[in-house]
């Protein structure tokens, strides 16, 4: 896609592959590419979690379902485990196993704190393994940033670790602070900014869609 100039529309390609290009069901149909991702989503709480999970019940599916919705929407995406519990009756280890299943089936990432051993940690951030689904949901665009930052490196080899702070930075990537954000956001405390909506590399300043070269 190039513009007047003949030249490639870096960011027009980035944004439309956010929204429908990680899967190869873009190659059949850009019209129906979100509509079979949440699909293989349903099939996989229903086919593959129950592998994992003794004694799933509709129940223990509806939760799954509404976890999906909560994080493609939520601006902080942290779940709360009591209210969860409370709300869908059921206990705080069901909860954690369901948690861990989603996480194994690659449905969610949770992102823990280095050197958080917890057995039952939820972790600092939980996350969606397919970005395009916040866009798709209506959801937080800087949640989908962060989804795609740890999607890209974590896929790539990295270690990604909430951060100790998040005042401060929103992740340790190996050993480097990074904070994500748009085309103004700052650095703080962090070692670099990946900032969406730039063409460009620029000193301590990664652009968000160069993450994909990684892998």
């Amino acid at each position: 896609m190039r513009d007047n100039h003949g030249e490639v529309n870096v960011q027009r390609h980035f944004h439309e592959y956010m929204k429908g290009g990680f899967r190869p069901f873009f190659l059949e149909s850009s019209d129906t590419y979100m509509e079979k991702v949440m699909a293989t989503i349903a099939k996989t709480m229903e086919a593959d979690i129950p592998f994992l999970v003794p004694q799933i019940t509709e129940n223990h599916l509806r939760l799954m379902h509404a976890v999906i919705g909560y994080l493609g929407t939520a601006t902080v995406p942290v779940v709360q485990v009591n209210s969860l519990c409370n709300e869908w009756g059921l206990s705080k280890e069901k909860l954690y196993q369901l948690l861990d299943a989603m996480e194994n089936a690659h449905l969610i990432r949770i992102i823990r704190k280095k050197n958080d051993t917890k057995v039952h940690s939820v972790g600092s951030k939980m996350l969606l393994n397919e970005p395009s689904v916040y866009d798709f949901l209506g959801g937080n665009r800087g949640t989908a940033r962060e989804a795609y930052v740890a999607t890209a490196c974590i896929e790539s080899g990295h270690k990604v670790w909430a951060a100790a702070k998040e005042a401060e930075y929103d992740f340790l990537i190996d050993h480097r602070k990074v904070e994500v954000g748009g085309r103004k956001k700052g650095r703080k405390d962090a070692d670099f900014v990946v900032r969406d909506d730039v063409d460009l590399p620029s000193g301590q300043v990664l652009p968000l869609w160069m993450l994909g070269l990684e892998y």
